[in-house]
């Protein structure tokens, strides 16, 4: 009985990961991915910058941005922060990068890797990081993002 439990659940298990699997794979799943690796890449490079235009339109009214310490930004925060703040990017290295995109939404993981300074001492960060974007005419924008502690 014991096996049987065992199988049923492998079974089970391994139908969840397929269908996933197959998920991500679609043809518009794909380019749609595709252009939300670009998204992110430009958001990384817009705060290295310190570019408020390019921040603006990567991000959409509303957007809500938590860092890792539990402060929460409206937009207008954020790109103030980017552009004007103490901490200045150096670079930033997203890895191990995961995305889902049902529909109009995407949800990227990844780890934030990062050099900066703050107020001019040089620091390193990695952190744990999830976005939502939302796409509008056929434009992926961030709505979300949440920063977590490793």
């Amino acid at each position: 009985m014991k096996k049987l439990r065992y199988y049923l659940m492998v079974c089970t298990l391994s139908g969840l990961t397929l269908s996933a699997q197959t998920f991500n794979k679609s043809p518009e799943s794909a380019e749609d991915s595709t252009q939300v690796v670009r998204v992110i890449e430009a958001l990384s490079k817009a705060m290295v910058n310190r570019d408020s235009n390019s921040l603006e339109n990567l991000t959409l009214d509303g957007m809500t941005y938590g860092h890792s310490s539990g402060k929460i930004e409206t937009k207008d925060e954020f790109i103030d922060e980017v552009v004007n703040g103490l901490f200045d990017f150096i670079s930033i290295e997203p890895s191990e990068q995961t995305i889902y995109v049902l529909d109009d939404t995407a949800v990227v993981r990844h780890i934030f890797n990062a050099q900066a300074t703050n107020d001019g001492t040089p620091v390193t960060i990695r952190i744990g990081n999830m976005m939502v974007l939302k796409k509008q005419h056929d434009q992926w924008k961030i709505l979300a993002r949440q920063a977590y502690k490793l």
